[in-house]
């Protein structure tokens, strides 16, 4: 059997510095034991912030597309072509990018990698916000995410409304990384990566798949 501990303490379950307004909102709260709120939750919180994939996220509220595939395969290009005006899209390249003070590119320091995945993490965190639906008419999510299990782990979590899979073939995603002034110095490394994606790839019933 368990064992029932009185809750003397009330927590949030999206963090106030992702969500200040929701100090007082009641679907925020949640009833929790000192020693849970003190430690478990706490430890939970930090060591999945940076994570490529926070435990805490919960159903987006916004109509949400994860789009996902290897390297150059057109998923920034697929997202910009469907998103609309007043969209979110959630892009690690973009926020790292901004982060290291550059336009947007694909070789961005990584160093800033960590404080890149926290600030998405808190973008994805705001979907599930009681306002979100009047902030953003659709969401979007850029992720690599080649395993089915992984794609499901999305979908258990955010509820998108489809995941979308970019099937593009290695060879034509290295020929993008060649005519690419921004990602030619990565060639290298993208050559493995992309084999890589292509070698852990594993096809899911019911999800989007383009083909160039």
């Amino acid at each position: 059997m368990g064992v029932i501990t009185l809750a003397v303490l009330v927590d949030h379950r999206i963090p106030l510095e992702q969500w200040p307004e929701g100090r007082l909102v009641l679907t925020n709260l949640e009833s929790q034991c000192a020693h849970h709120h003190n430690v478990v939750k706490q430890r939970e919180e930090s060591a999945w912030r940076g994570s490529a994939k926070p435990g805490w996220l919960e159903p987006s509220r916004v109509p949400l597309e994860v789009v996902c595939g290897p390297i150059a395969s057109g998923k920034s290009t697929w997202v910009r072509r469907h998103a609309g005006p007043r969209d979110l899209i959630v892009d690690i390249d973009a926020i790292g990018s901004r982060l290291a003070g550059l336009p947007f590119t694909h070789s961005w320091d990584r160093r800033h990698l960590d404080d890149a995945l926290r600030e998405r993490n808190a973008m994805l965190a705001s979907l599930a916000r009681p306002d979100a639906r009047t902030r953003w008419p659709m969401a979007w999510l850029i992720v690599s995410e080649p395993t089915a299990d992984g794609r499901a782990w999305w979908q258990e979590r955010l509820e998108p409304r489809r995941i979308t899979v970019m099937e593009t073939p290695p060879a034509v995603c290295l020929e993008r990384m060649r005519l690419d002034p921004d990602r030619i110095d990565r060639l290298e490394h993208a050559t493995h990566a992309i084999g890589a994606w292509w070698q852990t790839y594993e096809p899911r019933e019911g999800e989007h798949v383009v083909r160039p």
